[in-house]
């Protein structure tokens, strides 16, 4: 089978990835470049000038510097799915800063909506309606932003501005993917509800039209001289799970991917023919698990649970810059044979005031149980003991069986060993990682690629629960749960 090579934009929360990845010898470049998030109150912002000059200038220092063996013949994209931005439509500047998915500007406003509303827009897009969710980002811009504006403008998620920006224009699509975490596209049709656009105020007209997840959008060329083939856009979670499930090597068994970033996120691939109407129906009136589309491969949908947590790789950054301490020298704290569960404090690093993203509950952060042995050591321990316990009151939310699922890690934390054994001892089953955390990255590429070629198998490992430590993780497992009711305010 002839080889294929793919260029990989990944455009995370706070930075870039440029990946290069062919199918017959595996990934040949990756290198990630950070850019700026401003957080002030519940403003939470990126420069889109910035991010698109960086990508510009990376884009042109990797190309210009490859083989013409290693030239990619595709351009693929994964992308931050929630958040938005406007643009000139005739020249391509931004109107708008990019307003992050984690910005909470419309908490009030989604405060005020009563809980009939609530069920209405969650039994056609599957989500539970929240600021996270991009509709009510679209909201401010037309209340706050686009009244000002003199100019023709369009809007959209990242995935679209990349590709109108990358194509000069040519091309105003979404992926469906990306679509499916606005709480605007209806999962019974696969179309933008104009019941809902119009319940938000937004303009139909204004919404880009949509490309399936492996569909080749079309031809660009970039910097007069590179052409390529813009193919396998995909919001960056469901990129991670689309890679775990063409890398599975146990076909009866689905992937849940979970993925360490700013926050975390688990997505479970269901059976392919689940529909949405049977997998709605299926869960309880008030489970906080989101129905995201996985993927829409030639023109069939299939389906994913999602739960996204708050208190991730943010609240460590956090601790660790309270502490100043640089995260390369966190595997040099951390010593599993020393840890004395027992003795650590408890903490619940819900710093955003939110746990699960999906419900409306808020909560305190707390550190409790503080004692005069109490070291830094001990305080990033409770830290990442609280994110290995998110992650398991999320997985028993997914009634997450090791007989019919397993679960494959990616993202910044997964190359902390001890971490690892303990998310694994937490959940008692094994993880599977691959050599590359760059999943969500790879899953786009890996849309680019028929399944008629066979991807070079990527090495990977299994890191088992160390059962020695069970008894006192469980123990501490209730512990933890109970101060994390304590800390609800709502």
């Amino acid at each position: 089978m002839k080889e294929q090579v793919t260029l990989s934009i990944d455009l995370g929360s706070s930075a870039f990835k440029l990946i290069l990845f062919s199918s017959s010898r595996g990934q040949l470049h990756c290198s990630e470049t950070p850019f700026e998030t401003k957080y002030s109150g519940d403003k939470v912002e990126h420069k889109a000038t910035e991010i698109w000059e960086k990508l510009q200038n990376q884009l042109s220092l990797l190309l210009d510097q490859l083989d013409s063996k290693d030239l990619p013949k595709y351009l693929s994209i994964s992308t931050q799915r929630e958040s938005v931005v406007a643009w000139d439509k005739a020249t391509l500047e931004p109107l708008s800063p990019i307003i992050s998915w984690q910005d909470r500007r419309t908490d009030d406003y989604i405060s005020s909506l009563d809980r009939e509303i609530l069920q209405s827009i969650r039994s056609k897009t599957g989500l539970w309606i929240s600021s996270y969710c991009s509709a009510p980002k679209f909201r401010y811009l037309i209340k706050e932003i686009i009244p000002d504006l003199t100019t023709d403008w369009l809007w959209g998620t990242l995935d679209c501005w990349l590709i109108y920006l990358l194509s000069k224009g040519k091309y105003y699509v979404t992926d469906y993917v990306s679509a499916s975490r606005t709480a605007l596209l209806n999962l019974r049709d696969l179309k933008w509800d104009k019941d809902l656009c119009s319940f938000f105020g937004l303009p139909m007209e204004k919404f880009p039209s949509f490309c399936e997840n492996d569909q080749e959008i079309g031809s660009i060329q970039l910097f007069g001289k590179y052409h390529l083939v813009l193919k396998g856009v995909v919001g960056d979670q469901q990129g991670a799970l689309y890679a775990t499930y063409r890398l599975r090597k146990e076909k009866e068994k689905l992937p849940i991917s979970l993925v360490y970033g700013t926050g975390a996120f688990l997505l479970q691939l269901l059976p392919s023919n689940k529909s949405f109407e049977k997998i709605y129906s299926s869960l309880p009136e008030n489970s906080p698990l989101s129905i995201s589309l996985a993927w829409v491969l030639k023109n069939q949908p299939s389906y994913a649970l999602e739960l996204g947590i708050s208190n991730s790789g943010k609240a460590l950054e956090w601790i660790l810059n309270l502490l100043k301490i640089k995260p390369k020298d966190l595997d040099n704290l951390l010593d599993p044979k020393n840890v004395k569960w027992e003795s650590l404090p408890y903490s619940v690093p819900t710093l955003s005031s939110k746990f699960l993203l999906s419900s409306p509950e808020s909560y305190l952060a707390s550190i409790s149980n503080l004692g005069y042995e109490t070291k830094e050591r001990e305080l990033i321990l409770s830290f990442l003991e609280s994110m290995s316990y998110s992650v398991r009151v999320s997985t028993e939310l997914l009634s997450f069986d090791k007989n019919k699922n397993y679960i494959v890690v990616g993202g910044g934390l997964s190359k902390n060993n001890f971490f690892l054994e303990l998310q694994s001892s937490c959940l008692d089953c094994p993880l599977t990682i691959y050599q590359t955390e760059h999943l969500s990255g790879l899953g786009s590429a890996f849309l680019t690629f028929s399944e008629s070629i066979k991807i070079l198998n990527l090495e990977h490992r299994l890191i088992s629960p160390k059962k020695e430590h069970l008894v006192s993780l469980n123990k501490r497992f209730l512990g933890w749960k109970a101060k994390l009711e304590q800390c609800q305010i709502t």
